[in-house]
């Protein structure tokens, strides 16, 4: 599974040591939006099958993750964009500008059950901060 594909973020091993939570771009995605299309996914260390975890919103792309000490649970870092949002501080469809299309994305911090159940976000970040929060919370999640 993580051979195929040369887009896969830093794994995370599971406490246990079967299973490796790492984030990536779905098969088939264009080029130009790997950037934002990054999902999260397990795989077996004995079995290499590659898994979507649940709870990720249809919108929304993973940085980061990690497990959680006992392996019942596990963190991500999301950001999800929020085209609706964007049109509408845009005052009109098509006059999206950067600033405008920033102030329409947000970053959580999630935590989630080990399958990506009962997702709970923990603090989210908008417009500026929102590439902030990935690497301030991401960083001291994941022990960087």
């Amino acid at each position: 599974a993580l051979n195929g594909s040369h887009h896969y973020g830093a794994g995370r091993l599971s406490p246990d040591g079967r299973t490796v939570l790492f984030s990536d771009v779905p098969d088939g995605t264009p080029e130009p939006d790997h950037d934002m299309t990054r999902r999260l996914y397990a795989a077996g260390v004995g079995t290499g099958r590659k898994a979507e975890v649940g709870g990720v919103p249809a919108a929304a792309t993973v940085f980061g993750c990690c497990w959680s000490p006992d392996g019942r649970s596990l963190a991500y870092v999301r950001r999800q964009r929020h085209p609706d949002l964007a049109r509408a501080l845009a005052g009109r469809p098509g006059a999206v500008t950067a600033a405008v299309a920033a102030r329409a994305t947000e970053s959580a911090l999630v935590v989630a059950d080990a399958d990506g159940g009962n997702p709970r976000v923990v603090t989210t970040a908008r417009a500026d901060d929102a590439l902030a929060l990935p690497r301030r919370v991401g960083n001291d999640l994941l022990g960087r």
